[in-house]
């Protein structure tokens, strides 16, 4: 690999740390490996699995990724987030928005 490459793997590694939906589907969506590994050998889904990015995981898993990972079913949290629906700024305008009709 070159370090075009490594440079490219180590930047949607850190996206997925940080819960990066549409940077991940971005990467997808060009062309990007599903089953890709870090220089530790650590799979990507295996990665998001380890940072608590389910709604990743769950987009991998629809792209064919070769590991499989459960994701949990959390107690309290919205359906769509268990499925990985929107990012987390979507997510927390969701939110603000419906704090703003009840507070009318």
């Amino acid at each position: 690999m070159g370090n075009r490459e490594n440079g490219q793997i180590r930047d949607i590694f850190r996206k997925v740390e940080l819960g990066n939906v549409g940077a991940v589907k971005s990467y997808l969506k060009h062309g990007g490996k599903v089953n890709v590994e870090n220089e530790g050998g650590v799979s990507l889904i295996r990665h998001a699995a380890n940072h608590k990015q389910w709604g990743i995981v769950k987009i991998l898993q629809d792209k064919g990724a070769r590991e499989k990972v459960t994701i949990p079913k959390a107690k309290n949290v919205p359906e769509e987030t268990q499925q990985g629906k929107g990012t987390r700024r979507e997510r927390f305008q969701d939110r603000k928005k419906k704090k703003r009709r009840k507070d009318r």
